[in-house]
């Protein structure tokens, strides 16, 4: 097993309270992204082999040379760094492989050597100081001796220093040594190589392809990595571990390792470990039975902040308790101490046991504290306050004016429908419209209100001739009957009858160079008394106010009939014509639109007629136009009477 002794703090980190781990000199691997101040995305830690000492821009474009924190680089980046394609390496059955540059407490190869078995040594030869403040491992280097170029590498030395050399011989586990003479290699990590001289120090095995037939055959590999081949294969598998009962000395591409792990090696015991070779003695013989401890100790072992901790229940049929927490009831009735596997428990079911009371429970097995409801005849339905908003609630019944019973008895437990007495809700005003003689709990009388209630006209049971609707509004004419208007139609009056309206008249033939007299009805709701000299004079100022200064100098009366406001004034020729009635339409498109505008409460858009006018006429419209100062001439209000209809009552569409 690994300890703090023998595994290096890669593995085991030695944490300790109250050290700062966010200083650089208290790093420790995978704390970086918690801690320092730096991403690991903007951390220097290496070079892939550029000299670095021109590169001084972070927007260079060599920036793609600098291994970073976080940076990972896998066996087809080694492909590339050969030139070949990575489209063209086979890897099926070979997963990719890859390296995190090494920061923190793992930098140095020789941790991670020292305490295992695949590293070797190798020879340093020292050329001269790297450049820290430009430089990181991995950068390439050179110096200068008898005339000649020497190429090198940086690397980190056992004292954290940057130091540029070149390795110039390896020793194999076999302790065979070998020139290093094809091409430069970097130093290992961790080398006291610091000054003049050749160093010696571990360093980890070599990885490539060791297929010689391969085209990627590396001669200096010491470890088989399939997928650093052109054909991935394997070759030579084997432990490469001494301590492992399958060790294979001659294996060089590594397997999984057996030791001699001591347990119970037999495969019917309940504690049987599959890695076990040697047997402990410690086999425990299957035994069957419910292992589900009961009554008082059926939480044993459980920790007290398991969720639902001592939260078994029961139901009691009381009224506004029903969910009874009742943790000490057994959770099951068949519990073996012997067993140390469970199977065939029988699990407690709570219930009424007695087959003469009303919640008999054919499936409970224990009745320990529910109560057995006894029979008790009588109305269980209840009051309309007493329903559960189920009964009463809206989407559930269309409406609530009765079903409830007026003789509910609580202590029931068994109904007796035949015994209820409903109630009935309704109107018991006996002057309103609805009254109901026979209601008993007083609910909604409907008031006077006019409207049309001749089932032949298309606005049955409405009190206008049209509505609004959308934003902006726009009107609709009424084409069906109306159902849920407030306050409902209580009392007929043909004039609010669609069917009973003049028709919209002719279209208007003007010969166009003439004055034209335009007028503009409105059928409002209200009856005559309604619009006094005051309320005209505020009418007109509004109409003349909404539809600008063409419009001014109008008089405003009022005639008998139904309550019709006809804006008159006069225009210039058939294109006047066009415009003026133009804008009305646009000014007046909904009954909102007349509503806000004119403060009445409008039935219906207006219509608009034409009148060509005589000569005599035109020389009082000329002298009507002078004296208000406007082309428009004069506009003239005329309030028919057709309905009764007080205007304070507002009538909603």
């Amino acid at each position: 097993m690994p300890s703090y002794s023998n595994e290096p703090s890669l593995y085991i980190h030695p944490y300790s309270q109250g050290t700062d781990y966010s200083l650089v000199t208290n790093l420790l691997s995978n704390d970086l992204y918690a801690a320092h101040p730096s991403h690991p995305s903007q951390r220097r830690v290496g070079s892939l082999g550029i000299p670095d000492s021109t590169l001084h821009e972070t927007n260079d474009v060599r920036q793609a040379n600098y291994v970073y924190a976080d940076s990972r680089y896998s066996v087809k980046t080694y492909f590339d760094a050969i030139g070949k394609s990575k489209d063209s390496v086979n890897t099926t059955g070979f997963s990719e492989i890859g390296f995190l540059p090494a920061f923190g407490t793992v930098p140095y190869e020789a941790a991670l050597t020292g305490t295992g078995h695949h590293w070797a040594w190798a020879t340093c030869e020292w050329l001269t100081h790297c450049n820290a403040s430009v430089d990181y491992p991995g950068s390439a280097c050179n110096v200068t001796k008898n005339a000649m170029i020497i190429e090198g590498y940086c690397f980190t030395s056992d004292t954290d220093s940057l130091e540029c050399g070149r390795m110039v011989d390896t020793t194999d586990k076999f302790n065979r040594v070998t020139r290093v003479t094809s091409s430069t290699a970097r130093c290992p990590r961790g080398s006291p190589a610091t000054g003049l001289g050749n160093f010696v120090s571990k360093r980890l095995l070599v990885g490539g392809c060791m297929l010689t037939s391969d085209a990627n055959y590396s001669s200096h590999a010491e470890v088989h990595v399939p997928q650093m081949c052109n054909t991935p294969a394997n070759y030579l598998q084997g432990c490469m571990f001494p301590g492992a009962t399958n060790y294979d000395p001659l294996a060089v591409q590594p397997t999984n390792c057996h030791y001699n792990i001591k347990g119970c090696t037999s495969s019917v015991a309940v504690n049987y470990n599959s890695e076990a070779y040697v047997d402990d003695g410690s086999c425990i013989t299957a035994v069957y039975g419910c292992t589900v401890q009961s009554t008082s100790t059926s939480y044993a072992n459980v920790a007290n902040n398991t969720p639902s901790y001592q939260q078994r229940y029961v139901g009691l049929p009381l009224r506004s308790v029903g969910h009874y927490i009742y943790d000490a009831y057994p959770a099951v009735l068949n519990y073996d101490a012997a067993a140390n596997v469970n199977k065939g428990c029988i699990v407690a079911i709570e219930g009424c046991t007695d087959s003469n009371s009303v919640n008999y429970d054919s499936r409970a097995n224990i009745n320990s504290v529910t109560w057995c409801v006894p029979v008790v005849v009588g109305c269980m339905m209840p009051t309309y306050h007493a329903a559960s908003y189920n009964f009463r609630g809206s989407g559930y019944k269309s409406h609530d004016r009765d079903g409830g019973a007026a003789n509910y008895d609580p202590a029931a437990t068994v109904h007796d429908q035949a015994s209820c007495i409903v109630e009935r809700y309704g109107c018991m005003d006996s002057l309103a419209f609805n009254y109901d003689s026979r209601a008993t709990v007083n609910w909604k009388c409907y008031s006077k209100q006019s409207g049309c209630l001749d089932d032949a006209s298309p606005n049955f049971n409405c009190s206008k001739f049209g509505f609004d609707s959308g934003d902006p509004p726009v009107y609709t004419a009424y084409t069906t009957p109306c159902t849920d208007n407030w306050p409902r139609v209580t009392t007929h009056d043909s004039t609010y009858c669609t069917n009973t309206q003049p028709p919209s008249p002719p279209p208007v033939s003007l010969r166009g160079g003439g004055r034209i007299r335009m007028t503009v009805t409105f059928p409002v709701d209200g009856s005559l008394e309604d619009f006094g000299p005051a309320q005209q004079a505020a009418i007109l100022a509004s109409y003349i106010a909404t539809m600008g200064p063409t419009f001014a100098g109008a008089t405003i009366a009022a005639t008998g009939g139904s309550v019709n406001l006809g804006m008159s004034n006069t225009v210039q020729g058939s294109g006047g014509f066009a415009t003026s009635s133009a804008a009305v339409n646009n000014q007046f498109s909904s009954l909102s639109s007349i509503n806000n505008a004119l403060g009445v409460n409008a039935l219906a858009l207006p219509s608009i007629s034409a009148e060509e006018l005589d000569a005599e006429d035109d020389v009082a419209l000329i002298v009507g136009a002078t004296v208000g100062g406007v082309v428009g001439g004069i506009l003239l209000i005329a309030l028919v009477y057709v309905i009764i209809k007080r205007k304070g009552k507002k009538v909603e569409a």
